[in-house]
């Protein structure tokens, strides 16, 4: 799984870069920070999720997403 912040339009620019996760069958807490180095964007940020379409595991999967949050420091 890969996730990242994001510029929501534009040019899409990646505010926190790409953040890889592996996941398996058990469920566990993922988290990683990141500093905005940009000054404050003018438009919306968003949460992007991209989850398979890797040449590595083509197969399809199902991925629970639970208590997501963007916070602050």
């Amino acid at each position: 799984m890969v996730v990242a912040v994001t510029q929501d339009g534009g040019a899409i620019k990646s505010y926190s870069g790409d953040q890889r996760f592996e996941l398996d069958r058990q469920m566990k807490r993922l988290r990683f920070e990141f500093t905005m180095n940009d000054a404050p964007p003018s438009e919306r940020a968003k949460f992007a999720v991209r989850l398979g379409g890797e040449p590595d595991n083509p197969t399809p999967n199902t991925v629970w997403l639970d208590n997501l949050s963007v916070v602050a420091k």
